[in-house]
């Protein structure tokens, strides 16, 4: 984790809270996956904008600067390869062992996780890279490598990135800030294509791209008001739906459940872990009329 705004990634004991290793050369590292003690960052470099006003926030529309992938020891911090600056869409990093995945704007790409060095590169729709929002998810399951974009969902194999299938693109709910939703849970791929308020979603084989499984949403969904501005979350047996609070969609047995009132912050919505879903809490005001 990172213990301040830019400030370098830091391990830290579970047990005391005490600071295990500080990894030098880490300041504004914005993603982070760790797979089997080897921690990959994603480090974007600053950009000078002389066109946003002192005090206003950049456009959602303004690019993000360049940033190079570093892989480190988890353990000892040794830092074993870093690429050239380029594009990393943000939220595309991914780690399956012996690859890294990334997106970079218009190719999904592969490295070698020893090495840093570039497997392969396959073309896709160009994704959008802005300081606040992306267009496209990427996530690995096993040896698929899945990209989904607003024209298109493709399942890429992930040892030479060759296309075994594609089906149609899917965009975020409530906001173009939002990335589609794209998940595999209980062995299906799971996919925003029907839209927030679908009454069924389908299940996905991940290997072949064909129907496996429709769930019905019954009633789960509220009618007539907008959704949140994030993307769903997921474990193996739910989906977390961002409509009008938090909707958990049971892929197994549809004994789906709602709380209208609880919802996440604007940007990551909620978390859930060891059994429980957690969100931020949100302090809101009102001008009196």
């Amino acid at each position: 984790m990172t213990l301040g705004y830019q400030a370098p990634l830091t391990a830290l004991d579970a047990a005391t809270g005490q600071t295990v290793v500080t990894y030098a050369g880490t300041e504004r590292a914005d993603e982070i996956v760790h797979d089997g003690g080897l921690l990959v960052l994603c480090i974007h470099m600053p950009v000078e904008s002389n066109d946003v006003p002192a005090g206003q926030q950049p456009s959602r529309r303004e690019e993000a600067g360049p940033a190079v992938l570093v892989a480190l020891e988890a353990g000892t911090g040794r830092r074993l390869w870093q690429t050239e600056p380029g594009v990393v869409v943000p939220l595309s990093l991914a780690l399956n062992r012996p690859h890294v995945f990334y997106h970079d704007g218009e190719a999904v790409v592969s490295l070698d996780v020893a090495s840093g060095q570039e497997r392969w590169r396959t073309p896709t729709e160009p994704a959008a890279h802005s300081v606040c929002n992306t267009d496209t998810t990427l996530v690995v399951y096993k040896d698929i490598v899945l990209c989904v974009g607003g024209r298109q969902l493709v399942g890429l194999s992930a040892a030479d990135g060759k296309a075994l299938w594609k089906l149609p693109g899917a965009r975020g709910f409530g906001s173009t800030a939002c990335p589609p939703d794209l998940f595999v849970a209980d062995g299906l791929l799971w996919y925003g294509v029907e839209g927030v308020e679908a009454t069924s979603i389908t299940g996905y084989d991940p290997w072949t791209g064909r129907p496996a499984r429709k769930v019905d949403l019954g009633m789960l969904i509220t009618r007539g008001h907008h959704s949140r501005c994030y993307r769903s979350k997921a474990t193996d047996n739910y989906l977390l739906l961002p409509k009008r609070g938090v909707e958990f969609l049971d892929l197994d047995e549809g004994r789906h459940s709602r709380h209208n009132w609880v919802r996440g912050a604007c940007r990551y919505g909620l978390c859930p872990a060891t059994g429980c879903s957690t969100a931020r809490r949100i302090r809101a005001s009102a001008t009196p009329a």
